[in-house]
């Protein structure tokens, strides 16, 4: 198939749909809590409000929803009422009497932000349904809603899904969700930010996209023409004054149930693990190295006193310059080490969050804790108020 026909084509059947608006003025979603502030449980009351923050973002506010739960048929009944028999993490089963109906599976709660993908593509599939879009070839329906969950915002999450490695203890885990490849939904989250031209989208979707994708969205975005992009798609003749990121929506979440009180939103970086930037700056010995040189040079030469001062200089200069093209960061995990690039906000290789620079002086284990003790801090902190 030919992907960009099918981005294209995709696309155009969604602007015409539900015109610029969403597509151009909704928010970016990545995996902060600015995003997704609501409470969390790993349990079905907390996929019901985060199906419903979702749903919210899609336009879906006021659609009810209902949600059930199910486990794997080899995996043993948990007495809770919960399905059987389906083999996957989350289901949209239909719109039935006006109310959503999703499943989501009991078992696959632990990695929130896998789960977020998951069930954008699963609240895609009612923004499709509830807008008369749904097309009768199922591969292809499956295919046009991951592109769906890139024009409605959560390309993030989703490109990620598609393939995603983790390093932990020295050990690689690998998992995907979704239909299109990796590189297609790389394609179309390019697609969808040289059409919104918003100042600021590609540098968040480069800190959050894995390392895989990000290279796959940074070579799409430089092969593709944003002027050709708007025009293939009809939205060239929007002014890019009139576009604008959106906020996220209040917590107007109606039909939710309510959670235990010390329910917290979901601590992303936590889960995904923390890190720290290790700076090596090669400049604290390269320009020591080159003022040495222009110090030996300089009396060798017949030069002026300003001309030896000059070369000194020139030395120091020298010595900064190639100090900064030589120092780098990099990931302070033991079982990692990796290169962070300068503006990253992830480890390109374990995927934990860059927290900050680790204090000098600090072990990683030591800042490990003081993060602990910070995020207890703020937990007592927000339960007092």
């Amino acid at each position: 198939m030919d992907h960009e026909a099918l981005i294209t084509g995709g696309l155009r059947a969604l602007l015409a749909s539900d015109g610029d608006r969403r597509f151009l003025r909704g928010p970016m979603l990545v995996p902060e809590t600015r995003s997704f502030p609501d409470p969390w449980s790993p349990d079905a009351e907390g996929v019901h409000r985060l199906i419903r923050r979702i749903m919210q973002y899609a336009g879906l506010a006021a659609v009810p929803c209902a949600v059930e739960r199910f486990v794997y048929d080899g995996d043993p009944g948990d007495g809770d009422g919960a399905q059987r028999g389906r083999h996957v993490v989350a289901f949209f089963e239909g719109v039935h009497d006006g109310v959503c109906r999703f499943g989501v599976n009991c078992a696959q709660l632990g990695d929130p932000e896998f789960l977020i993908g998951v069930l954008a593509h699963e609240v895609a599939h009612a923004y499709r349904a509830i807008h008369g879009l749904v097309v009768e070839d199922r591969d292809a329906e499956e295919e046009l809603t991951d592109l769906t969950t890139v024009f409605l915002g959560f390309g993030v999450f989703t490109t990620n899904n598609a393939h995603r490695t983790r390093r932990h203890h020295g050990s690689e885990s690998t998992r995907s969700g979704g239909y299109l490849p990796p590189q297609v939904m790389a394609l179309a989250l390019a697609t969808w930010t040289h059409a919104r031209a918003q100042a600021g989208d590609a540098d968040v979707a480069e800190r959050w996209l894995e390392p895989m994708q990000r290279g796959m969205f940074v070579a799409a975005l430089s092969r593709l023409d944003r002027r050709a992009v708007a025009a293939r798609l009809g939205v060239a003749g929007l002014r890019p004054e009139a576009v604008t990121t959106g906020r996220v929506p209040s917590e107007a979440l109606h039909d939710a149930p309510l959670l235990a009180r010390d329910a917290e939103p979901i601590d992303f970086a936590a889960k995904r693990g923390e890190t720290f930037r290790v700076q090596v700056r090669a400049y604290r010995w390269a320009v020591p190295m080159g003022l040495l040189f222009a110090l030996v040079l300089a009396p060798s030469v017949s030069v002026s006193t300003v001309q030896g001062i000059a070369i000194v200089v020139v030395g120091a200069q020298a010595g900064w310059t190639v100090g900064r093209a030589l120092s780098y960061d990099h990931c302070a995990r033991w079982d990692c080490g990796t290169r962070i690039p300068p503006e990253a906000a992830c480890c390109p290789s374990c995927g934990a969050v860059v927290r900050g620079v680790l204090p000098k002086g600090m072990t990683w284990s030591e800042a490990e804790e003081m993060l602990r003790q910070d995020r207890l801090k703020e937990r007592r902190a927000r339960r007092a108020s």
